[in-house]
C-alpha cells in the first residue's frame, strides 16, 4: 500500500519491528492487539506510516499532528491501514512466535 500525506513523498508501507518497539516504547507496556483503546491503535497506525520511510530516525518526515490531519481529511484510509496490517502480519506470530515448531 501505497501512502501520500500532503505534499510529502509518497511512501510504500512496510510492517516493521520498529513500529513495535516505537509503540511499547510510547506506551511503556508490550503491544497487545487484544486490548488496544482507539487512541493506540491510532498511534500503532502512525508508527506503522512513520517507520515505513527509509531513514524515519533521523528526518522528522511525519509528525503525528501530519498523521492525524491526514486521517481527518480521509477517515476512510483507516480501513486500509488496518487491511494493511491484517493482510501482512498476523500479530501472534510476530509477538508470540510459532508454538507448532516449539
Amino acid at each position: 500500500m501505497i501512502v501520500k500525506i500532503a505534499e510529502k513523498e509518497p511512501v510504500e508501507l512496510r510492517f516493521t519491528f520498529n513500529s513495535l518497539v516505537e509503540f511499547e516504547n510510547k506506551f511503556n507496556e508490550p503491544m497487545s492487539v487484544d486490548h488496544l483503546s482507539l487512541n493506540q491503535m491510532l498511534w500503532f497506525y502512525y508508527y506503522v506510516v512513520l517507520c515505513s520511510k527509509k531513514g524515519w530516525q533521523t528526518n522528522a518526515w511525519l509528525s503525528k499532528e501530519e498523521f492525524d490531519e491526514w486521517l481527518n481529511d480521509d477517515p476512510t484510509v483507516l480501513n486500509g491501514l488496518a487491511q494493511f496490517v491484517i493482510d501482512n502480519v498476523n500479530m501472534n506470530d510476530v509477538l508470540g512466535g510459532d508454538k507448532k515448531k516449539a
